[in-house]
């Protein structure tokens, strides 16, 4: 009786065994996480560390940008977070004309029409007085003696242009009149133009005008510039 029985158990424990082999998974086909489920690994300890980058450390602030200069035409924000947009202003254009070219000439010996009609200019009124002409015409006066009238169209082109051919003719012309002063503070006019490269025909101006007077005013100019 107690053999049967043992015999059964073992019958028993073998097909148990049996059973739980048929039902194992094949590799390959194992249950998958569900989606969003946590890593099982992810609370596991780390075995290594985590390898990081080697580098110099940032020296900036998260989010915050490289200062410097903005760049021409470059919108910047203004003040405070929602501050309006300012627009960097960009180079410079050419400088347009504040003075008309037909502006009237004034304090000269006699009415322009009849100086000019002496001077060989016909029909003044519409003879555009700019830069180069007001240097023509101060020439013209200075070649003919009328030093007053030459001061005054060199003085009318300075109104519209800081050219050193202007303020040449006007320091000399002041020189002969005897207004020295004039003479001293134009001879400072003249250097400040040269530096600034306001010498467009200045060259041809001193072959043009080169009496005495225009020696005396070139000693002041050198002076001024090297104290010799």
């Amino acid at each position: 009786m107690i053999s049967k029985l043992a015999i059964s158990l073992v019958c028993f424990a073998l097909t148990c065994s049996a059973a739980a082999e048929a039902q194992l998974i094949p590799q390959g086909l194992e249950p998958q996480p569900l989606p969003g489920a946590p890593n099982p690994d992810f609370t596991a300890p780390r075995r290594f560390p985590r390898v990081r980058p080697q580098g110099p450390p940032s020296t900036m602030a998260p989010n915050q940008r490289p200062r410097g200069p903005a760049a021409i035409g470059q919108r910047s924000a203004g003040p405070g977070p929602n501050g309006p947009a300012v627009v960097a202003p960009g180079p410079a254009g050419p400088r347009q004309p504040t003075l008309s070219v037909f502006a009237p000439v004034t304090g000269l010996s006699e009415p322009i029409d009849n100086l000019m009609d002496d001077l060989g200019y016909q029909a003044a009124k519409t003879i555009p007085l700019t830069p180069r002409t007001c240097f023509d015409l101060a020439y013209a006066c200075y070649a003919d003696g009328r030093f007053d009238d030459a001061i005054i169209f060199a003085s009318h082109g300075l109104r519209m242009s800081n050219d050193a051919r202007l303020y040449f003719i006007k320091g000399v012309c002041e020189l002969h009149r005897g207004l020295t002063s004039a003479a001293e503070q134009t001879a400072g006019d003249f250097r400040t133009a040269m530096a600034n490269q306001q010498f467009f025909g200045i060259e041809a101006a001193r072959e043009r005008i080169n009496d005495a007077r225009a020696v005396r005013f070139a000693d002041m100019v050198e002076y001024q510039a090297t104290g010799h």
